[in-house]
């Protein structure tokens, strides 16, 4: 029996055998590297205008453990997002229209605030998002 595939049919199904193990193997590793995926984190978070609005979220991850979430909406183009207000017991980064939200190594509220400026249906503005946290 061989084990090298012998017609194009065999080498698109191994190849297909390959890139199913593959996402299976990188998706464990993400789900045990401890962190959340953008929008695991946070639950229903109300959508900004960028009208000079001001919007409220909160997330609950594991102390020690961190949040990427993505800030684009469907028709914003996002100029500039800046950490208004920094948090106290874990550490934001900025990471183009997205924030990384690490929260410290122990249970507890924590809370940042960030500005984003932009355009939204072709009107210039901002918003601000007030962030809590809850460490457990």
């Amino acid at each position: 029996m061989s084990l090298k595939p012998k017609t194009r049919h065999e080498v698109d199904r191994h190849a297909r055998r390959g890139s199913a193990l593959m996402s299976v193997v990188l998706g464990a590793l993400c789900l045990s590297s401890g962190s959340a995926g953008a929008g695991n984190c946070l639950s229903h978070p109300d959508q900004f205008r960028l009208q000079g609005d001001t919007v409220y979220w909160s997330m609950v991850l594991a102390a020690g453990a961190e949040c990427l979430q993505g800030l684009r909406g469907r028709t914003m183009l996002i100029d500039n997002v800046s950490l208004v207000e920094s948090p106290k017991a874990g550490i934001v980064t900025l990471q183009g229209p997205s924030f990384r939200y690490v929260a410290g190594p122990g249970a507890g509220q924590d809370s940042f605030k960030l500005a984003i400026r932009g355009t939204s249906q072709r009107m210039q503005g901002m918003s601000i998002i007030n962030v809590d946290v809850t460490a457990r």
